[in-house]
C-alpha cells in the first residue's frame, strides 16, 4: 500500500503541467483603448481652450420707440397695438393737506370740489390750551428779560465791587495811622524809660544818707512801669503790621474782582442765555397755535375730505392717513393708472402714445404718453401697472373716472414678413454689422450669450434710415452683433469680443 501511494506521488510531481495562454488582448489592447478614449474626452471638451478664437469686434442692437422720427419711405397711419382699462388720477400724485399738530378739529373750511390756493386755510384745530401756551411762555420771557435787565445794570455799576475796594482802602489807611501812632508812643515811652531809670540810679547811692527808702522804692517802680508800657506799645505795633498786611492784601482781592468780576459776568452770560432760551420756547408755543390752522401746501382742487369738525387729527398714529385733512389735485395735471396685462406688457414701452377715452366724454379722445412703469406686478391679476399721463386734460374728468387706453404704434409696411404683424418698438442695427444686401436676403452675424461663439442670422430690413442705422426685423433689443464681419466667419465659429464699438466709438443711435 505504502508503496502505491509512493508511486502515485511520484507520478503527480514529473506530470509535465501547460503554461496558461497569454492574454494580450485584456492586457494590453484594452488599457490602450480606455487611455485613448480618456484622452479622446480631454481634447473635446478642451478644445474651446485649444482652438484659438476670432477676434472681432461688436455692436448693439436699439429699439427705438415708435414715437421717435426717422427717415420713411412711407408715413403709415398708427395703429392700436394694446388696449386695457384704467382709472383717472392726479399726476404724478395727490396733495395730502396734513395737519402739523395733534389737536380737534373745530372748523372746517373747504368741502369737496372747492378750489383751494397754496398757503389758504382749510381748517381750524381747538387751540385753547396752544393760546395758553403762548401767555405762560411771554411771562416767563418777560421774567428772564427783568432777571437780564438787572445783570446789565450789575455789570454797568459794580457797586459792590468798588465799595470792597475803598473799605479795604479806609481800613488800610487806618492801620498805617495807628501804627504811626504807635511808632510815636514808643519813642515818647523810650525816653519816659530813660528818664525813670536815670532818675532811679542816682538816688540808689544816696538811699542810705539823704533819700528816704520810700522814694527811692517809687523811682524803681515807676521805671519798671515806664518799661512794660514800652514794652506793650512795641507788641501793639507788631499787631499792627499784620493788620497793616492783611488790609493790603484784601486790597488786592477787592482791586482784582473789579477787574475781573467773574460773579457779575456768569450772572450776565446766564441771564442772556435764560433770556434766549425763552425766546425759543415763546417761539415753539406760536408755532404750535399758528400750526392749529391748517393751511394748503399747493393750489388744487380739493378731491376728497377726510376729516369733520370733532373729528381728532393726531401725527403718531399708525394710520397713514391719522393727520390728514383733504386731498388735493391738480385739474391740468391727471393720469391714467392702466393695468396691463403681463402677456401685452413686452408690447409698451416708457414714451409711447396712447388715446385715452372717458366714460364722461366717450366721443373724445385724449391723447396722452406713457410716462412710467410700476415696478411690482401684481400676482392676483397677473398685470402690471403704468400711469398714462392725458395732455390736455379737460375740466370735466375728475379722479377715479373709469377710462379706456390704447396704446399706439405706426404700422409698419411689410417687407417678406407676415402683413399686420405688430411690434411696440422699432430695431434698428448698425448698417456695419450687415453682411449682404438689403432684402429678404439681408443677414447678420449675431453673438451668443457667452460671448464666445457666432450664429448667422437672417434678418428682413425695414424702411427707416438714421445716420447709418438700418431697421431690421428678427431680432431684439440688445442682442449683439458682429462689426465689420470677416469673409471667412462660419457660423458656430470661435470668437473673442475685443472691443466694443457702440461704447468705444460712440455707435448711437
Amino acid at each position: 500500500m505504502e508503496q502505491s501511494l509512493n508511486g502515485l506521488v511520484g507520478s503527480d510531481s514529473t506530470a509535465s503541467i501547460p503554461a496558461p495562454p497569454r492574454r494580450w488582448f485584456s492586457r494590453l489592447v484594452v488599457p490602450l483603448g480606455v487611455l485613448l478614449i480618456a484622452l479622446a474626452l480631454v481634447a473635446v471638451a478642451g478644445r474651446r481652450s485649444l482652438w484659438p478664437a476670432l477676434p472681432v469686434d461688436v455692436v448693439h442692437v436699439v429699439a427705438v420707440d415708435a414715437a421717435v422720427t426717422v427717415d420713411e419711405g412711407e408715413s403709415a397711419p398708427a395703429t392700436a397695438s394694446v388696449q386695457a382699462p384704467g382709472w383717472v388720477e392726479p399726476a404724478p400724485h395727490p396733495v395730502y393737506v396734513s395737519a402739523l399738530a395733534d389737536g380737534v378739529v373745530e372748523e372746517l373750511l373747504v368741502l369737496e370740489g372747492a378750489p383751494v390756493e397754496k398757503g389758504q386755510a382749510v381748517a381750524r384745530l381747538v387751540a385753547d390750551k396752544a393760546r395758553l401756551a403762548v401767555a405762560r411762555a411771554e411771562a416767563h420771557l418777560s421774567r428772564q428779560q427783568a432777571l437780564l435787565t438787572a445783570a446789565q445794570t450789575n455789570w454797568d455799576r459794580p457797586v459792590t465791587e468798588k465799595r470792597a475796594v475803598a473799605v479795604s482802602q479806609a481800613e488800610l489807611k487806618e492801620a498805617q495811622t495807628a501804627r504811626a501812632e504807635l511808632v510815636a508812643d514808643a519813642s515818647r515811652d523810650r525816653a519816659l524809660v530813660a528818664e525813670a531809670k536815670a532818675v532811679y540810679e542816682s538816688l540808689l547811692p544816696l538811699a542810705a544818707d539823704t533819700v528816704p527808702a520810700v522814694e527811692v522804692e517809687r523811682a524803681r517802680l515807676r521805671h519798671e512801669a515806664l518799661a512794660a508800657a514800652l514794652t506793650a506799645t512795641r507788641q501793639r505795633g507788631e499787631t499792627t503790621s499784620a493788620r497793616i498786611d492783611r488790609c493790603r492784601a484784601e486790597l488786592e482781592a477787592a482791586t482784582e474782582a473789579l477787574e475781573l468780576r467773574v460773579d457779575a459776568r456768569r450772572e450776565l452770560d446766564g441771564a442772556a442765555a435764560a433770556v434766549a432760551e425763552a425766546d425759543v420756547q415763546l417761539a415753539e408755543a406760536r408755532l404750535e397755535l399758528e400750526r392749529m390752522t391748517v393751511t394748503a401746501p399747493a393750489s388744487g382742487i380739493v378731491m376728497s375730505r377726510l376729516v369733520a369738525p370733532g373729528a381728532k387729527v393726531m401725527l403718531g398714529m399708525d394710520g397713514p392717513y391719522s393727520a390728514h385733512v383733504v386731498h388735493l389735485y391738480d385739474p391740468q395735471m391727471l393720469q391714467v393708472r392702466v393695468d396691463i396685462p403681463l402677456a401685452d406688457a413686452a408690447k409698451v414701452g416708457v414714451g409711447q402714445a396712447a388715446q385715452v377715452v372717458v366714460d364722461v366724454l366717450p366721443d373724445h379722445q385724449f391723447q396722452g404718453k406713457l410716462t412710467r412703469f410700476v415696478h411690482q406686478a401684481d400676482i392676483s391679476k397677473n398685470t402690471i401697472e403704468v400711469k398714462v399721463l392725458i395732455e390736455t386734460p379737460s375740466p370735466l374728468l375728475k379722479p377715479d373716472m373709469l377710462a379706456r387706453v390704447r396704446f399706439l404704434v405706426p404700422a409698419e409696411t411689410p417687407t417678406g414678413g407676415a402683413a399686420g404683424q405688430e411690434q411696440p418698438f422699432r430695431i434698428f442695427v448698425p448698417a456695419e454689422a450687415m453682411v449682404r444686401g438689403e432684402g429678404s436676403d439681408a443677414a447678420v452675424w449675431l453673438v451668443e450669450a457667452d460671448g464666445t461663439r457666432v450664429e448667422r442670422r437672417t434678418v428682413v430690413t425695414g424702411t427707416g434710415r438714421r445716420d447709418g442705422w438700418i431697421e431690421i426685423r428678427g431680432l431684439n433689443p440688445g442682442d449683439t452683433l458682429v462689426s465689420r464681419p470677416p469673409a471667412s466667419l462660419r457660423s458656430g465659429q470661435r470668437v473673442r469680443v475685443e472691443a466694443d464699438r457702440s461704447v468705444n466709438e460712440g455707435t448711437r443711435l
